[in-house]
């Protein structure tokens, strides 16, 4: 279609961009006052429903969350560490091994 100097076509993500918009709108309307807002419960059943699926779900001592956390995330860093360590001491090895080709096998022919 076109008008003026423009050009409009309405294409698959124009009809996918209004059925999604379109369902969008009707979802607000029915959890808002307008739609009587029986498919929200409000901000304090809210709360408390969250606390009370929350709390009996841990199934762990108290701070034994962060104290797992805290191990792992130590462990990872000594891991980390580590390899830093034993790359660094192999690619010195290897940049010496290039620099110095040979000058081992030099000494024993020479003396």
């Amino acid at each position: 279609m076109k008008i003026g100097d423009l050009y409009f076509s309405f294409t698959n993500p124009s009809l996918f961009m209004l059925l999604t918009l379109s369902l969008v709108l009707l979802l607000v309307h029915l959890v808002t006052k307008k739609g009587r807002g029986k498919s929200v419960p409000n901000a304090w059943q809210s709360l408390v429903e969250l606390i009370y699926d929350f709390v009996p779900n841990l199934g762990m001592i108290p701070y034994n969350f962060t104290v797992t956390i805290l191990a792992l995330t130590g462990h990872e860093l000594g891991v980390a560490i580590s390899q830093a360590h034993v790359s660094t001491i192999s690619i010195c090895i290897y940049l010496n091994d290039a620099t110095n080709l040979h000058q081992t096998c030099l000494l024993f022919i020479y003396n």
